[in-house]
């Protein structure tokens, strides 16, 4: 029997590409006061409407990306958890802030093996309010008195970083590191931004690019977000007379709609419309050795304190 059990968190995804499914995300995800920070009352009405409203634009969004009815997050994190499982030696489950599999039924699940403390990492590098902080304060109120070790973010960590340069050729012409954007407001003393840079500056050293370029994707709604804005820039450099452009989705662990339809479908089209000629995205770490080792890391770090 073990004691000691793994947990690897990510954000989530709907269950099934339906407007009713994706309207029920993401009306749970702005719910959260991480993510729209307003009193209760306005903010359930702002999830309330805006969740209705941007349902099926979602659900046809997730339709070009799942595979065999489920979610490539879905499947990427199982995937991982079972590596991970076998590299720590001790259960490892993957679950999620919000939608299914969620935060409290993993640790009761967990506990029914046997298990009394856990070993958690989120698979989020760089932090953020709506993603890390608001993954802390649910895991800690999901763990109540159970003994548990929390993983800090991952941005510089050789493996993580070798994570990234899996697939990619040394010596790129150009090199885009996309991040997701966030509201200037979430990100008040520039951490986030100081941690995305930092990411960039490793990965363009490890592959030896010869141009670098930080660009943030997916801002929407009113007020500031974080910029330069991807699809902007990468215009932009097409421009300058960039022909060849690599891209490294380095926020996301696992393939999403965002990597899948915004950066390898929108964003290519972008490029290549402006008078670029090779647009080359890089995979998501997901399941693979150099993601699994940084993940067993991550974990039996922790577990060490247990």
């Amino acid at each position: 029997m073990n004691e000691i059990a793994g947990i690897l968190v990510n954000l989530g995804a709907p269950d099934a590409p339906t407007a009713a499914a994706a309207s029920a995300f993401l009306r749970e995800f702005l719910s959260d006061k991480c993510v729209i920070n307003l009193p209760w009352p306005l903010r359930f009405l702002i999830a309330r409407k805006a969740s209705k409203n941007r349902a099926q634009a979602y659900a046809q969004a997730l339709e070009k990306i799942f595979v065999d009815g489920r979610h490539p997050m879905k499947s990427s994190m199982d995937a991982l958890a079972e590596k991970v499982e076998r590299l720590c030696g001790f259960p490892v489950r993957a679950a999620y802030r919000y939608g299914g599999k969620n935060i409290s039924q993993t640790i009761v699940e967990l506990k029914r093996l046997g298990a009394e403390r856990f070993a958690v990492a989120c698979m989020y590098p760089q932090s953020t309010l709506s993603t890390t902080h608001s993954a802390k304060l649910k895991i800690a109120e999901a763990m109540g008195r159970n003994r548990y070790a929390l993983a800090r973010e991952y941005f510089d960590n050789p493996l993580y970083i070798e994570s990234l340069a899996c697939g990619a050729a040394r010596g790129c012409e150009c090199l885009m590191v996309a991040f997701h954007s966030v509201p200037v407001s979430h990100d008040k003393d520039g951490e986030y931004r100081r941690q995305c840079s930092e990411t960039a500056r490793l990965l363009a050293q490890r592959l030896g690019a010869r141009k670098l370029c930080v660009a943030y994707q997916s801002q929407m709604g009113k007020g500031t977000w974080i910029g330069p804005k991807a699809d902007e820039r990468v215009g932009e450099l097409a421009a300058e007379g960039v022909k060849e452009l690599t891209v490294s989705p380095a926020s996301f662990a696992c393939e999403c709609s965002e990597t899948i339809d915004e950066l390898g479908g929108k964003l290519r089209g972008v490029f290549l419309e402006s008078g670029g000629q090779r647009f080359n995205l890089l995979p998501c770490p997901g399941a693979s050795d150099a993601a699994a080792k940084l993940a067993a890391q991550l974990l039996t770090q922790q577990a060490s304190y247990l």
